[in-house]
């Protein structure tokens, strides 16, 4: 089906097979350029191999002259460079040196600061401790005084109890007397009701016994046998009556000495009653008493908790200030370890110096080896093109030593300063420490206490930066000496390379 349609194609349009003739020169032609242009090529990279092979005389002149020219710039460059870096290690030595004695001197200046310090919070502490006697001396004076108080209000609490058992048996006595005394009188009335009623009756027989008496005086001639009955009956009657009169004489009497007795109660009763508001008061005053004894037994007993947790807070304060002397000597001991380093560090330093100082005169005689080997290394040299490159690389390696080296002592140098600047304001703390102890002086024993326990933790966190510091300087001596170490085998390595 496909070559149908071709050829039908083909047919329809004559000028596409003439286009396809065309396109097919053109892509041979191409070919054949390029044939051409690549035997062109191997021809050139032919010459170029034999011009390797045997190359002019004129261009290896120039390469040599070149070669001289850049080995002459490279010497005048590696001499400039060490001179200037020989004259920079020498200054740096001395400046170092100079920073180590200046930072020793503060450092022994520190340490005599402190030992001042110490001795002052020494004898501050004697002081506070024979406050802290005194005070005790104070505190067993109260519960003496406490003590005695106690007592007397024991004393006071029995009077009061015998005072009240005394008040409640003598109104249970005065209540007693007086109801035994209204039953008597009670009975008394009852008494009293029983006779007047038989003396009501006594005198209507009486009274009966006389109109029958004038009957009968009437008829006394009749009856006076009549009479002399009824005159026996009449003095019985008066016997009778008699000794009734008797007892209501008897009862008025008893009655008089009720209303007597009444009356003294009565008059015991204002006595009591008269006694009564000084009992009150005298209770009001025994309460008061006691209201203040509990006052003070309270008082007593704070204060007693008061010196208690100060005595327990002297304890731990007098634990803390012994573990700060210990903590405090062995940093002595920690500086005098690094004053030791510091010292050893100097001698090194002096050594080295005195080495650099041999080493500059060997240098000197050893550059006139150097002139002998370096007409050996421009042999090489001229063999070794690419040796420009390198040296290029050790040139910017150097440089970015002495950079890093350079910003190194910039740091330090900052370092120092504020190392400085903390042990001026250790010194002004201190003076205002003591000034302020001065104007203190009569200020409460407790406040006192507060302030040099202030006092001491502040101390601490000195003592414990000055520790730090002074590690720090022992590390940057290290450094130092390790950065000695470095140049001193740089310069055995270029030693070598020369």
């Amino acid at each position: 089906m496909t070559s149908i349609q071709n050829s039908q194609r083909k047919i329809n349009n004559p000028l596409d097979n003439d286009q396809q003739k065309g396109v097919a020169k053109k892509k041979k032609k191409e070919k054949e350029t390029q044939k051409e242009n690549e035997k062109e090529k191997d021809k050139d990279k032919e010459k170029e191999r034999e011009m390797i092979k045997i190359p002019k005389k004129t261009e290896i002149e120039n390469l040599k002259n070149e070669n001289q020219r850049l080995q002459s710039l490279l010497n005048q460059a590696e001499q400039e460079l060490k001179f200037k870096k020989d004259e920079w290690i020498e200054k740096e030595v001395k400046r170092r040196n100079k920073e180590m004695l200046i930072t020793l001197v503060e450092i022994e200046n520190g340490f005599k600061e402190c030992a001042m310090c110490n001795e002052q919070l020494e004898e501050e502490l004697k002081i506070k401790k024979d406050v802290i006697a005194s005070q005790d001396k104070e505190y067993l004076e109260l519960k003496a005084r406490f003590e005695e108080l106690a007592k007397h209000k024991q004393e006071k609490n029995k009077q009061l109890k015998n005072l009240k058992k005394d008040k409640k048996n003598q109104e249970r006595l005065l209540k007693q007397k007086i109801s035994t005394l209204i039953e008597e009188a009670l009975a008394l009335k009852k008494e009293i009701a029983n006779i007047t009623k038989e003396q009501e009756a006594n005198t209507n027989e009486i009274e009966e016994l006389e109109q029958q008496k004038n009957i009968f005086q009437k008829i006394s001639e009749y009856k006076e046998q009549e009479n002399r009955k009824y005159k026996s009956k009449i003095k019985k009657f008066q016997t009778t009556n008699l000794e009734k009169d008797s007892k209501i004489e008897e009862l008025l009497i008893k009655i008089k000495f009720i209303e007597n007795g009444k009356e003294q109660l009565k008059e015991e009763s204002e006595i009591l009653k008269q006694k009564l508001p000084k009992l009150i008061k005298e209770k009001e005053i025994i309460q008061r008493n006691e209201k203040e004894l509990r006052f003070e037994t309270t008082e007593l007993k704070n204060k007693e908790i008061k010196l208690s947790r100060l005595l327990k807070e002297k304890e731990t304060k007098i634990s803390k200030l012994t573990e700060e002397k210990n903590k405090l000597l062995n940093t002595k001991k920690l500086a005098q370890k690094y004053k030791d380093k510091l010292k050893l560090a100097l001698q090194k330093n002096k050594n080295l110096n005195t080495q650099f100082e041999d080493g500059i005169l060997e240098r000197k005689i050893s550059e006139r080896k150097h002139l002998e080997i370096i007409k050996d290394l421009r042999a090489q040299l001229r063999k070794n093109s690419n040796h420009k490159s390198s040296s290029s690389k050790r040139q910017n390696k150097n440089q970015e030593t002495i950079r890093f080296l350079s910003e190194k002592l910039e740091n330090l140098k900052d370092e120092n300063l504020k190392i400085k600047e903390k042990f001026k304001m250790n010194k002004k703390f201190i003076n205002s420490n003591s000034l302020k102890n001065n104007n203190n002086k009569r200020s409460s024993s407790f406040d006192e206490i507060e302030r040099i326990q202030q006092l001491l933790e502040d101390t601490l966190l000195k003592n414990i930066q000055y520790q730090k510091n002074i590690q720090i300087l022992g590390d940057e001596v290290n450094k130092l000496m390790e950065e000695n170490q470095i140049l001193k085998k740089q310069k055995e390595f270029k030693h070598q390379e020369y």
